[in-house]
């Protein structure tokens, strides 16, 4: 009776050990797929496969790895400084066109309809009159950078400090 038992001992750890070989196996295969795969430097993934054209200046970067990253924020950067010496009421513009409403249902809807982990309710006036008793500048200090649960910027991180002050002037308002 112990030969079969230790039989049925040594069986198992055998079939362990194929296992463990085939594992090791797979592992190598993938590490070693992986390393020629990661051939690619990180540059050239970040680097423009199209040609870039901004309105009235040449285009750029016509074929991958062409131009460094640093060439094309400062194009950007001067773009964005001629549009402002253009016309200045452009980002005035911008922040005043901003629906808030569509801004309130995109980010902030799922917590603030419901109320979930104690986030003021839209319309509930009691609620936002606790919070605002606090000022306005606790409030957006909330928003900007998280309160509690509630993630920073309400997780709208392409919403500017402006946009966000009218979705909460949204939410305070209804």
């Amino acid at each position: 009776m112990t030969n079969l038992i230790h039989f049925s001992f040594r069986t198992k750890i055998n079939s362990l050990k194929v296992i463990t070989a085939h594992i090791c196996a797979l592992t190598f295969l993938f590490m070693a797929s992986a390393s020629v795969l990661s051939q690619q430097s990180p540059a050239n993934n970040l680097a423009p496969v199209e040609k870039i054209c901004l309105l009235g200046q040449e285009c750029v970067g016509t074929k991958a790895g062409a131009m460094e990253m640093t060439e094309t924020s400062d194009a950007l950067e001067i773009t964005l400084q001629q549009a402002k010496e253009t016309d200045p009421s452009l980002s005035t513009i911008a922040t005043s066109r901003y629906d808030a409403e569509a801004g309130y249902l995109a980010n902030c809807m799922a917590c603030h309809t419901t109320g979930a982990a104690g986030a003021p309710k839209l319309g509930a006036k009691r609620e936002w009159e606790a919070r605002m008793s606090k000022g306005m500048d606790a409030v957006m200090a909330n928003v900007i950078n998280g309160f509690s649960v509630m993630p920073a910027r309400g997780l709208c991180m392409t919403c500017s400090d402006e946009q966000l002050q009218s979705i909460v002037n949204y939410m305070i308002e209804k």
